[in-house]
């Protein structure tokens, strides 16, 4: 992947505006199947949705379950109707830290955070591009960062994996960057390149 492919800027300042326009929604509990997810501080686990994210639950022993454990006190609460995720409720030491809701937005869904009370939480935009029922790209966004993850199909079972962690306007804008392929069905991940900004101070 190139970043000179990507108009990073563009989608940072994209969704800064989408951000400015949704609103919080009250949610119906009742309405929605409820999961549950010990993140074990794993980043963006639960969060990013492709094929990476997967290999990434299986190398950790991280499942969902419907059932929380009682002396559990930080995990991920997932709202789905169906299989169409709803939100995301993060719990630290027993209370609402942060909620992510899903917006659908022109060919992307936004998971958009909000405090416990519905306001404004300083925390990474995640955003999900699917090309008919497959994801293709995936990409947090937190101020002028994006963790863009891209995925191309080599064969029914390969899957091209690129991310880039770029930094719009940053003195370095790349700070990491890796790419490798995903066996689909085992979920296992042979990493054919890696970099990141300690190697180039």
């Amino acid at each position: 992947m190139n970043e000179k492919d990507y108009d990073f800027a563009g989608l940072v300042k994209k969704c800064k505006e989408i951000r400015e326009k949704v609103q919080y929604r009250d949610l119906f509990e009742n309405g929605y199947d409820r999961f549950y997810l010990s993140a074990k501080d794993i980043p963006f686990v639960g969060y990013f949705q492709g094929y990476f994210a997967q290999v990434q639950r299986k190398k950790h022993k991280i499942k969902e379950s419907d059932k929380l454990r009682s002396n559990c006190k930080n995990y991920l609460e997932i709202y789905r109707d169906d299989t169409e995720l709803i939100q995301i409720v993060n719990y630290c030491k027993g209370r609402i830290d942060c909620i992510h809701q899903c917006y659908h937005v022109d060919d992307k869904t936004y998971l958009i955070p909000f405090s416990s009370e519905g306001g404004f939480y300083p925390t990474y935009t995640y955003v999900d591009v699917y090309d008919g029922l497959e994801l293709i790209e995936e990409y947090a966004i937190s101020g002028n960062q994006i963790i863009f993850d891209k995925y191309k199909r080599m064969d029914e079972n390969q899957m091209e994996f690129a991310r880039i962690n770029y930094v719009v306007g940053g003195k370095v804008p790349i700070l990491e960057e890796r790419r490798g392929i995903i066996i689909v069905d085992t979920l296992d991940y042979k990493e054919t390149y890696y970099d990141d900004w300690l190697n180039h101070r």
